[in-house]
């Protein structure tokens, strides 16, 4: 403190924050306290690793810290796994196992932007006999097989 005396007041104590040392801590600001000295108060914005998915807080001894928050990168797209990287901030994985819509003869899979598509994939519903049309049909969530209006299928038994 600055210490005076004035003849109104008496003896008068200012604080005087340049008589505080730096505490070499970077996110900590030092003043000078009247009643208790020189204080060293953290300071939250000095540690601003500008990643937005971290909070970042100043520790008055160890200095900056951070930690990753999944929860602030939520995209808004249920099958993407959203996670915080305390480096390179959020990211956004594609899931295609969330998006399991539980017909066996669909697709499925997870676009990152749209979300899931489960799509008829007739390829799956092959029942091995050559003369059948096999499709997925997504309605009633079982593959249909049809006979083939193939020529090489009809039969043209014609004696």
């Amino acid at each position: 403190t600055n210490d005076s005396c004035d003849a109104a007041e008496g003896c008068v104590y200012q604080p005087d924050d340049t008589a505080c040392a730096d505490d070499d801590v970077a996110c900590t600001v030092e003043s000078c306290d009247g009643a208790s000295g020189c204080v060293s108060t953290p300071d939250n914005t000095a540690c601003d690793d500008g990643v937005e998915c971290t909070t970042d807080v100043c520790d008055s001894a160890a200095g900056c810290g951070s930690s990753a928050v999944d929860t602030t990168c939520d995209d808004g797209v249920e099958c993407t796994l959203d996670t915080c990287d305390e480096v390179t901030g959020c990211g956004n994985v594609a899931d295609d196992t969330s998006c399991d819509d539980g017909v066996e003869c669909t697709s499925d899979s997870c676009n990152p932007t749209a979300g899931c598509e489960n799509v008829a994939n007739n390829s799956l519903c092959d029942d091995g006999v050559e003369c059948t049309e096999d499709v997925c049909d997504v309605n009633i969530g079982i593959c249909t097989s049809t006979a083939s209006t193939e020529p090489s299928c009809v039969n043209t038994n014609e004696d």
